[in-house]
């Protein structure tokens, strides 16, 4: 029986900018949205999704990619102007697609993307080795 494709959600935030842009019209997350959009327009089971703010503000720009009992990784720094950012992507995301959980260690993401991440959060009913449950010693209080 074939495994069912994960429907990947890959966010990035629209009103990041940054300081050297500060006259620019366009935020630099719009532009990075923007080749985004572009890069992934033929892309199966990937959900691009614009967020008004993902408060990170000093880490800008910032992305994130999501899937349902996934763990979700955030990225920051990303430069909307640096295309091996795009490039790298499309490689995390083959590597998140066929990985358990999503689960990546660092050696297994794009150099690009080993420096840059802001966090790692484990799927709410995770049954990875990285969780430890203080379910029972809460409930004996």
């Amino acid at each position: 029986m074939k495994q069912k494709e994960k429907n990947i959600i890959l966010s990035v935030c629209l009103t990041c900018n940054n300081t050297s842009e500060e006259n620019s019209k366009i935020c630099e997350g719009q532009r990075l949205a923007s080749n985004l959009k572009d890069a992934f327009k033929d892309e199966q089971n990937l959900i691009l999704r614009g967020v008004n703010c993902m408060s990170n503000c000093k880490r800008s720009c910032i992305i994130s990619l999501t899937a349902e009992n996934c763990f979700t990784y955030v990225f920051g720094d990303v430069d909307p102007k640096n295309h091996e950012y795009i490039n790298s992507l499309k490689e995390l995301i083959i590597s998140y697609k066929n990985s358990q959980e999503g689960f990546l260690r660092r050696r297994h993401r794009p150099e690009i993307y080993r420096s840059n991440i802001v966090g790692r959060f484990p799927p709410i009913n995770s049954e990875s080795e990285l969780i430890t449950s203080f379910e029972k010693e809460l409930n004996k209080k």
